[in-house]
């Protein structure tokens, strides 16, 4: 999509981009809901808010157990830092089956091509 000349997340990273410009209290109310198979719902978090520090401890109770999975500390304790950057903005996705509940997964940003 991106050769036809369109982004479709480009939603997940207008936040970031106008911070970027140099706007001041910018904030987002996000709910996105769509059901196929898989019941999807996604939110939007800004680094250094509440959101993010629970995925900063989450990360900091969880640092030797994803270490002995083999990442290196220092990409844990990188991702640990930019969840506290309140120019950051987060994607985070809640999958489920219909009915069965689910979790939320925060997204990596991939970079903008």
């Amino acid at each position: 999509m991106g050769a036809a000349g369109t982004d479709p997340e480009w939603a997940r990273y207008m936040p970031e981009r106008l911070g970027e410009l140099g706007l001041v209290d910018v904030d987002v109310d996000a709910d996105v809901d769509a059901e196929v198979e898989v019941e999807v719902e996604e939110q939007l978090f800004r680094g250094g808010s509440d959101a993010a520090r629970f995925w900063n401890l989450t990360l900091h109770q969880a640092r030797d157990r994803v270490i002995a999975f083999g990442v290196p500390g220092e990409v844990v304790d990188a991702g640990r830092a930019v969840l506290a950057d309140r120019n950051r903005w987060f994607p985070v996705t809640r999958r489920s089956s219909p009915g069965a509940g689910g979790r939320w997964w925060p997204e990596p940003r991939a970079e903008p091509s």
